[in-house]
């Protein structure tokens, strides 16, 4: 993961990006979420990142609830809840 990360947010040879966002299947939430950092580095938390994760796994129909909970790596399980309008989340 780390490998692809430094590879794939390169500014100049790759996509660009601060970093990449990972959402796995988890065993003690609704999902996990792991983050690698450009440099290969793995970050412990983002909340930029849990409200993108939450807001996709909603409006890709993986999760139906608007109280979902999240896995972190520094964070533990983080609980979000979710404003639904018109099918879609308008904030988390």
């Amino acid at each position: 993961a780390a490998e692809r990360a430094v590879k794939l947010c390169n500014r100049y040879f790759g996509i660009g990006a601060d970093g990449l966002v990972y959402i796995l299947p988890s065993e003690r939430a609704d999902f996990k979420m792991r983050i690698i950092n450009s440099d290969g580095s793995e970050a412990e938390q983002c909340g930029n990142a849990i409200r993108c994760v939450a807001k996709y796994v909603y409006d890709n129909r993986l999760v139906d609830r608007d109280a979902i909970t999240i896995e972190t790596l520094g964070a533990g399980v983080q609980p979000v809840q979710l404003e639904v309008e018109g099918g879609l989340v308008r904030r988390v």
